[in-house]
């Protein structure tokens, strides 16, 4: 990837980009979940670059649409592969009794498992390598003259949209589309500060709001974890004609623990865009 000289936003973008292609190899080899996820990770930030992009080239109608959608495809498996991770890391943590002693349902979820990392193999093996190119050369003109002013300002204003939304939000009722919404907004938040401080420019806020934006991700991450564990188990046990006693109390637990990180994260988003995020 020689293109003439260098913007630092370009810098950042093809060191991200540079990561993610490595991150595709190694899937298209074999699907490893935490190698997924960090690939997931990756193309949040691509979604959120050219976001950025498009605040400063606003004449470019849906440029982040267009850029993006060739990854749309592998974003949505990269989820789901998530999501089956997420499922099972609440599983092993909210069980009182061995695993095993549900050994149907583990079943179940390890057929999950398997279909979801086929879907992201047929996925990967697929999709051509030059996707990656493409986006490259796409983002260089956009990217390649960008001043300080342009990405303190579209930084700032994605900022604002973000909090904008996420307050109208909480002014309703928090219910869980609603809560996942907020957790995406935070993320969002916190990689366009890093963006900033990356480039040099002074973050929108200070370390403590910093931390406490941090404290609520970590805990709706704890509380969506839990959410999908809830759902999944919910599924698995509608059609069965009679229900063993051991799957209702673990149900009963995995929905006390929901309606306790439910009500916890709901107060603290509330709290946080009342408050603090203004």
């Amino acid at each position: 990837m020689i293109l003439q000289k260098k913007a630092p936003m370009l810098n950042l973008f093809e060191a991200e980009l540079d990561a993610g292609k490595t991150l595709f190899s190694e899937l298209a080899k074999k699907i490893r979940s935490k190698k997924a996820i960090l690939l997931e990770e990756k193309l949040f930030f691509y979604q959120l670059f050219l976001e950025l992009i498009g605040k400063i080239h606003f004449e470019e109608k849906k440029l982040s649409l267009k850029l993006f959608s060739p990854f749309d495809q592998l974003y949505r498996h990269l989820k789901l592969v998530h999501h089956v991770r997420l499922i099972r890391d609440a599983f092993e943590d909210d069980g009182d009794v061995p695993l095993s002693q549900f050994a149907a349902y583990e079943a179940d979820l390890e057929d999950d498992k398997k279909r979801v990392n086929n879907e992201l193999f047929e996925t990967v093996i697929s999709a051509p390598l030059k996707i990656w190119e493409d986006l490259y050369l796409s983002v260089y003109p956009f990217v390649r003259q960008l001043t300080h002013f342009q990405v303190n300002t579209s930084t700032t204003q994605l900022i604002n949209d973000e909090i904008a939304f996420s307050q109208i939000r909480t002014k309703n009722e928090l219910d869980p589309i609603a809560l996942k919404d907020v957790y995406e907004s935070l993320n969002k938040i916190m990689a366009i500060e890093k963006v900033r401080t990356t480039m040099g420019l002074n973050p929108i806020y200070t370390e403590e709001v910093h931390a406490k934006i941090n404290l609520l991700t970590g805990k709706l991450y704890e509380w969506y974890k839990n959410h999908l564990f809830f759902q999944h188990l919910s599924h698995f046990l509608r059609d069965k004609e009679q229900i063993e006693k051991k799957y209702l109390l673990l149900l009963k637990t995995i929905k006390k623990n929901h309606k306790t990180l439910t009500a916890d994260v709901v107060e603290q988003s509330t709290f946080l865009y009342t408050h603090i995020l203004r």
